[in-house]
Parts: structure tokens; C-alpha cells; sequence
């Protein structure tokens, strides 16, 4: 584009660096060719004026900005991002042909506050608010199913500001990810990925070309969030590729002569509709009367049970919180108050630190062992959890972690009967989903 453009006199290109980055289709559409962190950092390492990209990787490049701006990684303005659907339309926009096409800017470095592209936060429900804390604070996995409409991406939005800011150094180190095995081991604030439907297994897993690896979303997201847009919508295998790094905190990939164990330790963060219409099945709330029809589930019981039967129970069972979401009936929306965020982000670090200096990890991260001890020391403890007469160990470890949790979270050591009962209600197999 820029020698097209410096061979017309009447046209010349006003960027002396051009770089280019994603793959080009037969068709002239511009594809996503991954790894658009380092792209972007290798193009504002070298002071390059403008950086191409396929329009899918716009979103990406965006949270990559925010954060190379917050962890103040380069003292010069970034190059401009120009994206684009395809080499026409990029042409287009170059040369002038094509104007009024907001997919052309840049951030400048300054001390201002980070732009942000999302809407104001609305406030969350309390329910909500408790178990997004409960989450992060705790290093739960979570799960939140609902309607359309019901605020689940909203949540995620929530879940975001929750976090601190943390070292800026290890904030860059970890995002690029720019050689195996040298993350930080103290990242105080985690890396988020945030993966859609479409995820193929290869991409979330990681995989070897010759002697050199790409690690994949799991991995990229080792001591972060994994933030899984649509989880029910995800294809089967990259659906249960998630069993291994939720259960073990790594991932193996097996090749002919030798084997490779990547680090996998993330939160999941997932939601999805709780059928495919995406309406809200009047059997799961007394809210009929309310409900309008618009709302409603239009699914048969049959179909919606194959749709859920697609987050298998061994998928279920290894997340720990499961929160359901109905339409919001008649509710006026109203803006968070910046001092809720401010209490909330203070709250979860005080739980964070109390869980660390009573185990030594958070609750999330107890390891069996670890959890079986604590039982023996508090036998009355022990009784409580047996009352719940749960099927797994799995099962039994998870509820656990979760009213440990709620104690530190309630400024306890120790859960009460109390903590254990909140705690099965966001069980997955407490709501008996696949025989809705």
C-alpha cells in the first residue's frame, strides 16, 4: 500500500514506516494471524508510524494499548492502528477514497486516564456482587448462565474493575509472553484473556512447529483470568480441553518424541445463555406473572436439555461457583458509584491477604491434602461438611474452598454451618442442570 501510494504524486503516503500484520486471503480479506500484543509492541519498539491490522483484532488491540499505557512500557506516542476488513478498504482509507472510517487512531501517551470503550458501569445486584468477590478474591472458577439481556457480559465489565493495578514490568512481561518459562513469580495483577465462541482447541491449547512452541490462550492466561464468552457455544473439543487445566492448573502436549507441560494456573470467568433462544425458562423462577412473552423461553424441555447436556459433568464439576441470571423485570438501571468499585477492589484485597496469611494461597488453591488437614484440626468443620452427603471428593473439596472463602470473605477463620449452606447453593450439581 505505502509503495502504491508513494507511485502517485497526487496521493502521497503521509507515514514513512508502514507495517502490516495478519494473513491475506485470496479474496483480499485481511485475516487474523494471532500473537497482535507482540505485533503491536515490536511496531512501537521500532517507531513505526502506522500499524495494519484485519478488523477482527480490533477489539485486542485496544486492551493491548490500555495496557502497555498502563504499565507505562514505552515513553513515545504508539503508532497509528488502521483496520480494516480488507486490502481495498484499506486502500481506501489511505488514499483518501474512503473517509469518515473511525477504525484509524492512536493513543497518545500522557498521564491522563486510560480511555475507556466500554459504557459506565451499572450497579450489580448484591447476590452478584458477593460472588464476583467471592471469585476473585478466592481464585474461584465461575460460571454464570441467564437470559439475554440479564447482564452477564455487564458482569464481566464488574469483574475487570475489580482487579488492582499491580507491577507494571511483570504486567508487560507477562502479556507478550516473549519467552517460555520467564513469567514473573509475583504478578500482582493478573493478565485477562477473553476468548469467544469460535476458539479452535489448537489455539487454546498451544501447539509445536519444529523445536519452537506457541502457547495458547491457556497458557497466556497462567496466573490471570480466563474471561469464556459463550461457554455453551463452544465447540466439544475446545470445551473439554479446559478439563485438564482446571483440574491440574497445566497443559501436556503430546508429540511423537518427546512430551512438553505448559503452566496453565488461571480463574475461568465463563458465561453463556441458559438455552438457545436465549429467553428465560419460567420454570426456574416464580416470575411468570412478570416475565413478558418476548422474554420467555421459547425451547421445548427436550431441546433445551441437549443444550445444556453440552457442559458435561466433568466440565460442571470442576467449577466452583455457579451463578444463575433471570431478565431484569421493571428495574431502572442505575450507575456504580466509584467509592462501591474503590470498597470492593479493598475488600477483595483484604481477603486475599488474610487467606494468604492463614494457608498460604488462596482458598481456590488448596490442595487436597492441604484441605484434608484442615479438617482434622477442626473436627466440628468436618461434621458440617459431612451433613451435605455430597457424591465426589471433587465435589466435597470444591464446597470447601468456597465457605473458607465466604468466612475470610464474612472476616472469619473459621465457616460456620452458615458458609457451607451458602455455598451449595452456587454448586453446580445443587441446580441439576442436565435434567432441566
Amino acid at each position: 500500500l505505502s509503495i502504491l501510494m508513494g507511485a502517485d504524486p497526487e496521493r502521497p503516503c503521509p507515514y514513512e514506516k508502514v507495517v502490516a500484520w495478519g494473513e491475506l486471503g485470496l479474496d483480499g480479506s485481511l485475516k487474523s494471524a494471532g500473537q497482535i500484543s507482540r505485533a503491536l509492541y515490536a511496531a512501537w519498539e521500532a517507531e513505526v508510524d502506522l500499524l495494519i491490522i484485519p478488523l477482527s483484532e480490533f477489539p485486542s488491540i485496544n486492551q493491548s494499548l490500555e495496557l502497555f499505557k498502563k504499565a507505562k512500557a514505552f515513553q513515545t506516542n504508539p503508532p497509528q492502528i488502521l483496520a480494516a476488513k480488507s486490502l481495498t478498504e484499506a486502500w481506501g482509507m489511505l488514499s483518501g477514497l474512503q473517509a469518515h472510517v473511525p477504525a484509524v487512531f492512536a493513543l497518545e501517551i500522557s498521564e491522563k486516564p486510560a480511555v475507556r470503550f466500554s459504557p459506565p458501569l451499572l450497579a450489580l445486584p448484591k447476590l452478584l456482587e458477593r460472588s464476583l468477590g467471592i471469585s476473585v478474591s478466592g481464585k474461584h472458577h465461575f460460571l454464570m448462565l441467564g437470559s439475554k439481556g440479564s447482564g452477564k457480559s455487564h458482569a464481566m465489565e464488574w469483574l475487570i474493575e475489580m482487579q488492582t493495578p499491580g507491577d507494571a514490568q511483570s504486567l508487560v512481561t507477562h502479556s507478550l509472553f516473549r519467552e517460555l518459562g520467564t513469567l514473573e513469580s509475583k504478578n500482582p495483577s493478573p493478565i485477562f484473556r477473553r476468548v469467544g465462541m469460535h476458539a479452535r482447541p489448537n489455539a487454546l491449547i498451544g501447539s509445536t512447529v519444529g523445536d519452537s512452541v506457541k502457547p495458547g490462550e491457556f497458557t497466556l492466561a497462567h496466573g490471570g483470568i480466563l474471561i469464556a464468552d459463550e461457554l455453551p457455544e463452544w465447540a466439544r473439543d475446545s470445551r473439554e480441553a479446559l478439563r485438564e487445566p482446571l483440574e491440574s492448573g497445566r497443559i501436556t502436549l503430546n508429540r511423537v518424541q518427546k512430551t512438553l507441560t505448559l503452566p496453565a494456573k488461571f480463574t475461568l470467568i465463563a458465561n453463556g445463555n441458559i438455552c438457545p433462544c436465549g429467553g428465560w425458562p419460567t420454570s426456574l423462577g416464580g416470575i411468570e406473572a412478570d416475565l413478558q412473552i418476548a422474554d420467555r423461553c421459547k425451547c421445548t424441555p427436550m431441546i433445551r436439555k441437549q443444550y445444556l447436556q453440552r457442559l458435561s459433568g466433568p466440565l460442571l464439576d470442576r467449577i466452583d461457583l455457579l451463578v444463575l441470571a433471570g431478565p431484569h423485570l421493571n428495574e431502572e438501571p442505575s450507575e456504580a458509584h466509584p467509592e462501591s468499585i474503590s470498597c470492593l477492589r479493598e475488600q477483595i484485597d483484604k481477603s486475599l491477604n488474610q487467606a494468604l496469611s492463614l494457608y498460604g494461597a488462596p482458598a481456590g488453591w488448596l490442595t487436597p491434602n492441604e484441605l484434608e488437614d484442615f479438617l482434622k484440626r477442626f473436627p466440628k468443620t468436618k461434621l458440617t461438611l459431612d451433613s451435605f452427603k455430597l457424591s465426589s471428593l471433587r465435589s466435597r473439596h470444591k464446597l470447601l474452598r468456597i465457605a473458607l472463602s465466604l468466612a475470610i470473605w464474612d472476616g472469619q477463620e473459621i465457616p460456620r454451618e452458615a458458609h457451607f449452606m451458602e455455598g451449595y447453593l452456587y454448586r453446580p450439581e445443587r441446580f441439576n442442570l442436565l435434567n432441566a
